[in-house]
């Protein structure tokens, strides 16, 4: 019995070597060259550089939409790069309350992430930073474009 299964291995072993060595009978270029159909549906959706990959902001664009982590909601947000409205940004937030002291903090509660954070001039929280703290108002600063915007929360 072991006589035979060592012939048997023997065999195998002999004709996976030829092979290996002479190569198979026929080769599939697509495995091994992608077709031209491919490129050019590849080059019609994503704008190459001269080497041929994708330029870094279109390669993590196409990596954070595969995060699994991530909701749909997110993933769908990532793929239309959209300028925020600073207005819909805003509405979400409401102020809290002031601590007012020699070194003054501010209470924001955010409905949408349903979360208050307490913060100090110059702490930032999910895309904002604040610029400055009255006694009952916060002024929230955010960059649109490169300009920055102003909000007074009340």
């Amino acid at each position: 019995m072991n006589i035979g299964l060592f012939v048997i291995c023997g065999a195998s072993t002999l004709s996976f070597l030829i092979t290996i060595i002479t190569g198979p009978a026929s080769i599939k270029a697509d495995l091994i060259f992608p077709s031209p159909r491919v490129g050019a549906s590849v080059s019609k959706l994503t704008s190459k550089g001269d080497n041929g990959f994708l330029n870094i902001q279109e390669y993590l664009n196409e990596i954070s939409k595969r995060n699994i982590f991530l909701s749909i909601e997110m993933k769908n947000a990532l793929g239309q790069e959209l300028t925020p409205d600073f207005t819909q940004l805003v509405q979400d937030l409401k102020l809290v309350g002031v601590i007012w002291s020699s070194n003054p903090e501010v209470m924001i509660e955010s409905t949408k992430e349903k979360r208050t954070y307490l913060l100090k001039k110059g702490d930032t929280f999910s895309k904002f930073k604040i610029k400055d703290i009255t006694r009952s108002s916060a002024i929230l600063e955010m960059d649109i474009e490169g300009k920055p915007k102003e909000y007074e929360l009340r």
